[in-house]
């Protein structure tokens, strides 16, 4: 995913001239930057700034030749990879494993069972958000997905279901478990009638 470190390991040989050998990674070519953890050793890391593929070259020079190697990597973001362990080989079928695809017919699109964590082809409706009356407070419980790096989340109000507005809310999280985090947003209930609703979205 982006952001994660790769390991590279790279090999060279020297002829056995007077020269030291010099190596280096370069990016060759890819939608977004490469950051080497050291571009001039043969055994390093990379992290790449965004999804997609990228070449990276190796190359090695003992001041008389150089010569080069390349290698490609395809980064897949987090929603990506959820979608090929889900779908296998329909993970790039927008009419099966789109982000707004429902491919149970439960009226749960594929965004929000990834988000919440539920199963695309079953999901527990009792796991979707909740909202709950609690001591003067109006409480949307909702599950966060630890695996959904991209999702943004995003607590919503309204007085009229009209104009929803995250003003007011504050969030009171559970401690995470080992594959999802129980989150509550608080808002007072007092005040004339009120709605919560979640919204989520991939991150840019």
């Amino acid at each position: 995913t982006p952001g994660s470190p790769v390991t590279l390991a790279g090999t060279a040989s020297d002829d056995g001239g007077p020269q030291a050998l010099s190596t280096t990674w370069s990016l060759v070519s890819g939608p977004g930057a490469a950051n080497f953890s050291d571009a001039a050793a043969l055994a390093s890391t990379v992290e790449f700034s965004t999804a997609g593929t990228y070449t990276l070259r190796l190359t090695a020079d003992d001041g008389d030749v150089a010569t080069f190697d390349e290698v490609v990597f395809t980064v897949r973001t987090a929603f990506d990879q959820w979608r090929v362990a889900k779908f296998g080989d329909n993970a790039g079928n927008p009419e099966i494993a789109g982000p707004l695809a429902d491919p149970s017919g439960s009226g749960v699109v594929n965004l929000l069972s990834y988000a919440l964590h539920l199963a695309p082809f079953a999901p527990d409706f009792a796991q979707l958000p909740a909202v709950t009356l609690e001591g003067g407070m109006l409480v949307l419980t909702y599950r966060r997905a630890l695996e959904a790096t991209d999702v943004i989340y995003t607590p919503l109000v309204s007085e009229d279901l009209m104009n929803w507005s995250p003003q007011g809310i504050t969030l009171d999280p559970e401690p995470p478990g080992a594959e999802i985090q129980v989150i509550h947003a608080k808002t007072p209930a007092a005040g004339g009638r009120k709605f919560l609703r979640l919204k989520v979205e991939l991150a840019p």
